[in-house]
C-alpha cells in the first residue's frame, strides 16, 4: 500500500494544474514522487532567469543580474547536461538580457516594487488552503494602469497566440489575482502582469542590412491579466472543485491494495499522452493497470517529493 506522508495534503497551483491535466500522471510524480533523474533545461532556465530579472527590479545593475544567471544556470543545469540548447544557453541570455535591460530601463520610474520572491498559503474555502509564490508585488504605473499588482515571469521559446492565450485563464494566474486581492484594497487591485522573455542571438542580416527570413530577435512581452470580482467567484468555486478531487484521490489511493487488479482513483485523461513532450510515464501508465504494485523508481526516474512550503522565498505570508 501507498505509504502516507504529509506533502500528500499540501496543493498548489503546480499540483492542481497536473492534476488538470491528468489525475494519473499526478500520481506518478507526486504520490510516488518520480522525477526526471536528469535536470529540465525550461525549469532551470527559468530560475536562472528569475533571478537575473529579480535583481534588475530591485536597481541592480546588468553585470550583477547576468553573474546570477550565470551561476544558478551552470550550477543546476550545464555542469549536468551542458550548454547546447539552441536559444537557452548562457552566450544568448547575455544578449537577450542586455536587450532586456535597455527594453525596460524605465520600469522603476513607474512602479515601486514592495515584495519579492513572497510566499506562503492562501484560503479558498473553510479549511482548504493553497500555497503560492509571487515573483513581484509591485505598485504603481504598468501598461498605461495604476495600482497593485503582481509581476510574474514567464520564459519561452516562442512567442505566439498560444503562449499568449494560456494566461488567459490559467488556475496559476487565478491563484495569484486572488492573492493580490486579499492583500491589497479590491478597487486598486489591478491584477497579474505576465512578464514574457523569449532569448534569441542577434537577427542574420542580409548585405542590405534587413534580417534574413525567419530570423528572430530578443522578444520581449507583457499582458495584464484582470479578473472581475464575478469571475474571481467563479474562479474560486472550480479551484474548490479540483483542490476536493485532489484530496478525494488522495484519500482513496492510501486505500488501494497492491492485490487489486486495478487501481480505481486518479484517473487517466488519455487525451494528454501527447501534450508538450509526451509524458514521460506513458509506458508504465498504459503496462500497468494498479501502478501501486511498482512504486520504486524505473530507469531514469529518481524519487523526490515536491512540497510548495519548501520554496526559496524572502518573505512568507498567510492569507
Amino acid at each position: 500500500m501507498i505509504q502516507e506522508r504529509e506533502d500528500f495534503w499540501v496543493l498548489d497551483s503546480t499540483k492542481i494544474q497536473e492534476y488538470m491535466q491528468c489525475p494519473r500522471r499526478y500520481f506518478f510524480k507526486f504520490i510516488v514522487g518520480w522525477q526526471p533523474e536528469l535536470p529540465s533545461v525550461h525549469l532551470e532556465y527559468g530560475i536562472a532567469v528569475h533571478k537575473a530579472l529579480e535583481i534588475l527590479l530591485l536597481g541592480g545593475g546588468f553585470d550583477t543580474a547576468f553573474e546570477a544567471f550565470e551561476t544558478s544556470f551552470r550550477d543546476r543545469y550545464v555542469s549536468i547536461c551542458g550548454d547546447e540548447h539552441k536559444n537557452k544557453n548562457i552566450a544568448t541570455t547575455y544578449y537577450t538580457l542586455l536587450q532586456y535591460s535597455e527594453f525596460y530601463k524605465n520600469d522603476l520610474q513607474h512602479f515601486k516594487v514592495l515584495h519579492t520572491e513572497v510566499a506562503g498559503s492562501i484560503l479558498i474555502d473553510v479549511n482548504k488552503k493553497l500555497y503560492f509564490r509571487t515573483d513581484t508585488l509591485a505598485e504603481g504605473n504598468i501598461m498605461e494602469q495604476n495600482g497593485f499588482f503582481s509581476l510574474e515571469h514567464k520564459t519561452g521559446t516562442s512567442l505566439d497566440r498560444k503562449w499568449k492565450d494560456q494566461w488567459r485563464q490559467k488556475f496559476q494566474v487565478g491563484v495569484y489575482t486572488h492573492v493580490v486581492n486579499c492583500m491589497y484594497p479590491t478597487n486598486e487591485a489591478l491584477g497579474v502582469v505576465i512578464n514574457g522573455f523569449f532569448p534569441h542571438n542577434p537577427p542574420e542580416m542580409k548585405r542590405d542590412g534587413t534580417p534574413k527570413a525567419n530570423s528572430k530577435d530578443a522578444e520581449f512581452f507583457r499582458m495584464l491579466v484582470r479578473r472581475t470580482p464575478r469571475r474571481m467567484e467563479d474562479w474560486i468555486l472550480g479551484a474548490i472543485s479540483w483542490y476536493d478531487s485532489v484530496i478525494k484521490d488522495t484519500e482513496a489511493v492510501l486505500q488501494v491494495s497492491e492485490d487489486q487488479p486495478v487501481m480505481t482513483c486518479f484517473r487517466k485523461n488519455t487525451e494528454s499522452c501527447t501534450d508538450f513532450f509526451g509524458c514521460p510515464f506513458q509506458d508504465y501508465c498504459e503496462a500497468w493497470s494498479n501502478p501501486t504494485r511498482n512504486t520504486a523508481a524505473q530507469t531514469g526516474f529518481v524519487e523526490r517529493y515536491w512540497d510548495p512550503r519548501a520554496v526559496e522565498k524572502k518573505e512568507e505570508v498567510n492569507l
